[in-house]
């Protein structure tokens, strides 16, 4: 099976926007995940202060 250099060259971009997709939603994924535990260390710390 013959692949030609220009399929070649839109499967790389494809792969390339694709992979770059993943990256960023990643990266917000964790910016989530790193806020959710800052509110919840809030929330733990407010609690703690209620208590004493």
């Amino acid at each position: 099976m013959q692949i030609s250099d220009n399929d070649m060259k839109t499967a790389i971009a494809d792969a390339d926007r694709i992979m770059a997709f993943v990256l960023q939603r990643l990266q917000l994924t964790e910016e989530i995940a790193q806020k959710d535990d800052e509110q919840k260390e809030q929330q733990e710390n407010a609690a703690g202060q209620q208590l004493t």
